[in-house]
Order: C-alpha cells, then structure tokens, then sequence
C-alpha cells in the first residue's frame, strides 16, 4: 500500500515538471518561500532521456557548485516524507554545520541526500541542497515548509 501511495507523490512530481515544461519552453520558475533582496524565484530546467524525466538542472546562481539534481533525490525525500512520523522531517543546515553534527543530523533531508547521492560522511561539509529541494516539492503542491521543517501533504 505504501508503494502505491509513493508513486502518486512521484508521479505528481513528474507530472508538474511535464506539465509546466511544457508550455513553449524546457524551463520551470520556481517560487522561493523566503525571498531574497535579489530575487524571489529561480529557474530549473527539466532533463528528459528517452521522453522520461531524469534529472532537473538548476540556475548556476542557486547552486553555484553543482546544479544537477537527479529525479532519484526528490524520490527518496518523498518516501523518507511518506513514512516519516506526521509525514513531517527536519531540512537540516549544511550551511552552518557539518555532517553529523547537531543542525545536520542523520534524521535530516540535506543529511540523508548528501550522504546517499554526494557519499558525504560524519564530519564532512555538505552543499546545501535543501532550498532547491524544499522549493520544488512545495511548488509542485507535494510539501509545505514550516521553520526546519518539510511536511508531505
């Protein structure tokens, strides 16, 4: 049963990137919960291979390192949502803290992506992802965010 409930929220997700991509232009602009001085929004361009999405690509001012975001990430944050206490998980601070430390502990989004897809480990530094995350669920009408923390609706 949880798989199927699973594939809803995968499927949504796929269907508003499909969806919004889809209108004359392979870019999606994506709302910022807390709007900054310099800008109130940031642009992702779906990536498709063989008319299936597998990957978003984010503007190099949002994420200067490293602006690819394979589908498998926003898969694996929505299942850790799904079966998740009140379906509600802290986003973690890779900003101000290390991996494993207190603010990116290993019950934490950005700890759990950085350490399955970026093969970070205790006491390493971590690119904070969460924003890029948080904001496209949320825009996609999968999530709301509440202060440190992301809840699947």
């Amino acid at each position: 049963m949880k798989n199927i409930q699973l594939n809803k929220y995968t499927k949504q997700l796929i269907e508003f990137l499909e969806h919004n991509s889809n209108k004359g232009q392979n870019s999606i602009r994506i709302p910022l919960q807390r709007k900054r001085k310099q800008f109130d929004s940031f642009v992702i361009h779906p990536i498709y291979k063989n008319s299936k999405n597998v990957a978003i690509n984010t503007e190099k001012r949002v994420m200067p390192g490293d602006t690819f975001f394979c589908i498998n990430i926003f898969e694996l944050v929505l299942q850790l949502l799904f079966v998740a206490e009140e379906q509600t998980l802290p986003k973690g601070n890779a900003q101000k803290h290390k991996m494993g430390e207190s603010g990116l502990e290993s019950n934490t989004i950005e700890y759990v992506v950085a350490k399955n897809f970026y093969d970070k480990k205790d006491g390493d530094s971590a690119e904070r992802r969460i924003s890029v995350i948080s904001n496209i669920l949320i825009a996609s009408n999968l999530c709301k965010s509440k202060p440190s923390i992301l809840k699947l609706i």
